[in-house]
């Protein structure tokens, strides 16, 4: 019998962190003081319940509603402004997140070898 309750027990637990998951999420690329492409649409994911209604609203006026599909995960393209500084993003479901200070500009990603520098014009 104390088998039983254990199993129940665990069961009950684990039913409990899934439900108390289920919030809207963010993957940790996406965060406050990030900066933001201009003048184009940018990709932006998250999770969610299976079926649950996700809305973005950006202080720039860009606002976008979608519906996560069975998997919970939900994707969106937000268009940008030309550049600026301190705008904010809302992610609104069964909970909201607010993003601060968000920078719109040019994003440019360089790689390269040690021998990668900077060049002077004389």
């Amino acid at each position: 019998m104390s088998d039983m309750r254990s199993l129940s027990t665990f069961a009950l637990l684990f039913f409990v962190q899934i439900t108390a998951n289920a919030d809207v999420r963010l993957p940790t690329l996406f965060s406050s003081r990030m900066v933001l492409q201009q003048e184009t649409e940018n990709t932006i994911w998250g999770f969610a319940d299976p079926g649950e209604s996700i809305t973005v609203e950006a202080s720039w006026g860009s606002t976008v509603t979608t519906t996560t599909n069975a998997a919970g995960r939900w994707q969106i393209l937000l268009a940008t402004p030309s550049h600026g500084i301190d705008q904010s993003l809302t992610f609104r479901g069964k909970n909201t997140i607010t993003l601060e200070d968000i920078a719109i500009g040019e994003v440019w990603l360089c790689v390269g070898q040690s021998n990668m520098g900077t060049w002077q014009l004389l």
